[in-house]
């Protein structure tokens, strides 16, 4: 059946889409094209949603207009290949899931994670609760069990995360990507004595504290394997420097580079590797914060071959990016080009709002701060970039500290309804389009123009995809050249991302 269009309703400053019982929007499937036939798909502030169109290569060089923007592709100039892009399985995301009609619940991890919506190909699943989680919890609150015997997965892995993680991989036509990541360590074991809050474990690493915490991460691998579900990866602890903010408001817990170092050299790296979790099954991920952070903490727990024997990758977030420090991702890569680099969390809008407060649907600028962030990553060596939560509900809750945040995709449950956001189309002319293991090839302009920049990729089924962004008030004709097709004459509009497909 044809592909159904989007019910535009007016936001802030541009249209997001509604689905309920009897419509929703889609996609269609990507399908091998003739040779010389080019597939467009086109988001703006305008009000298209990935709308798609067709263009002819032509072999002839036709006259370049002078204000042409000229992008000459290099297929033997090759870089970094995608792992996937995606979105966290949190509580909130399945509480919210499950307050709509199953249904149409199925249909948002449609949308994300299959070949009629935009094709989700990784899933980030907190180990226990999170800041968006109802409660605060861990599977181990009982005091002092360092033998961990009270270890059990809760009402919200068997009520909000398993079910949807296996719909995803259900529907999904990629291989699910799965990495998981704790928040904090139940109470007793920091030196706070709380899960929210400034403190690291007790004592130092190689010492019974972070012995028993190494064993957790173990604990948690083996409950969700017995349930089922096993994972790529698994990044050693979400935001670990926000552990020395005294009064930080929910789960956290404080590691240095010195302590992840040491903890993953001492403890982690051998529980994982005993329990059949080498780095040959499983890809331990450093860091998992925010950029600027980054040389320093990488070159100490690299310079330390016992600890760096363990890791496969490196893991940071989009916050605290300035549009100009990507040159530390260059570093970085330079430095130590064996480890993937994968962008694990982003969302917007993270504050707390007076009770009641709904969040802004149809904000244009926060579509462009995912297009640019995705945009320079994957300029930058990044391999993944996985968003935040999948689903919030109009108050970007439930956040039991009360936080809330934007998401692509925000449920109301009252009217049955579910609304997609510009920011869900953006990530789709990226994450639909770079099936894993395309890789990155040379793409230049021929000219530098301010708010414009573009990217390119072959794909596994030896397809090009070319994705363009111009950001300015103004449209422009550009020019594709490919030796190995022609070329592709066509213009973009003004705040617009382009992504276009063609085999050869």
């Amino acid at each position: 059946e044809s592909r159904k269009d989007c019910i535009a309703r007016e936001g802030k400053n541009t249209v997001y889409c509604v689905c309920n019982i009897t419509h929703c929007d889609d996609l269609d499937p990507v399908v091998r094209q003739p040779v010389g036939k080019v597939l467009v798909f086109e988001t703006n502030k305008r009000g298209d949603r990935l709308k798609q169109r067709e263009l002819k290569v032509s072999t002839e060089s036709a006259h370049i207009s002078e204000d042409s923007i000229v992008l000459t592709i290099d297929k033997n100039t090759k870089y970094q290949k995608i792992i996937g892009f995606g979105g966290a399985f949190t509580d909130a995301s399945g509480l919210n899931l499950n307050s709509l009609p199953p249904e149409l619940a199925q249909n948002v991890i449609k949308d994300y994670f299959s070949a009629t919506g935009i094709e989700y190909s990784m899933g980030r699943v907190p180990i226990a609760g999170a800041d968006f989680s109802s409660r605060p919890y861990t599977y181990n609150d009982q005091k002092d069990d360092f033998e961990l015997k009270t270890f059990q997965l809760q009402k919200e892995d068997f009520d909000y995360k398993m079910p949807y993680i296996k719909l995803a991989r259900s529907v999904s036509p990629h291989k699910l990507t799965l990495f998981a990541s704790p928040w904090g360590a139940p109470g007793w074991m920091k030196t706070n004595g709380h899960l929210y809050g400034g403190g690291q474990l007790i004592g130092n690493p190689g010492e019974k504290y972070y012995k028993t915490w190494a064993n957790y991460f173990v604990k948690f691998l083996d409950a969700y394997k017995s349930n089922g579900i096993e994972f790529w990866g698994l990044t050693i602890e979400n935001e670990p420097e926000v552990g020395f903010i005294k009064d930080y408001k929910f789960n956290c817990l404080a590691l240095n580079a010195t302590l992840e170092r040491d903890f993953v050299k001492l403890d982690l790296g051998p529980a994982l590797t005993r329990a059949g979790y080498g780095r040959d099954k499983l890809n331990l991920i450093l860091f998992d914060d925010s950029r600027q952070y980054m040389i320093d903490w990488l070159d100490t727990c690299f310079n330390d071959k016992e600890s760096a024997k363990y890791i496969n990758g490196i893991a940071y977030h989009c916050y605290g990016n300035s549009f100009t420090n990507w040159d530390i991702l260059e570093t970085v890569h330079q430095r130590h080009p064996d480890q993937f680099l994968i962008s694990t969390e982003c969302c917007q809008a993270f504050n707390i709002l007076p009770p009641g407060t709904a969040v802004n649907l149809g904000v244009w600028e926060q579509a462009e701060f995912y297009t640019k962030d995705i945009m320079m990553n994957l300029q930058h060596w990044t391999r993944g970039w996985v968003e935040w939560n999948l689903v919030l509900d109009m108050y970007g809750q439930p956040n039991w500290a009360k936080y809330s945040s934007e998401a692509p995709l925000l449920v109301n449950s009252t009217a049955k309804e579910y609304y997609k956001d510009s920011k869900f189309y953006i990530l789709g002319q990226f994450s639909k389009f770079l099936a894993p293991d395309s890789q990155r090839v040379s793409i230049k302009a021929d000219k530098t123009v301010n708010d414009f920049n573009c990217v390119a990729f072959v794909r596994p089924d030896n397809s090009t995809v070319v994705i363009v962004y111009n950001l300015s008030d103004n449209p422009t004709n550009l020019v594709i050249k490919d030796q190995s097709v022609g070329l592709i004459n066509t213009k973009i509009e003004a705040r617009s991302l382009q992504t276009y497909i063609y085999w050869n």
